[in-house]
């Protein structure tokens, strides 16, 4: 599977048991975490400062009036 994809019950054989959800209902989609970021265990100490950087530098400046 991909991201966006997902499987809806109308999808599932089944032989012995009856599914009593709606047939185009979701069981399971996938998705993009959001918010995920990995830490390279070497440069701990460097990677706060060099991640804030960045993040200060995409911030808008004020507007002067």
């Amino acid at each position: 599977m991909k991201v966006g994809d997902s499987i809806r019950v109308k999808e599932l054989s089944t032989d012995k048991v009856q599914i009593l959800n709606a047939s185009n209902a979701v069981v399971v989609s996938v998705k993009v975490a959001r918010g995920v970021v990995e830490e390279a265990p070497a440069a701990a100490g460097a990677a706060p400062a060099a991640a804030a950087a960045p993040a200060a530098a995409a911030k808008p400046a004020a507007a002067k009036k």
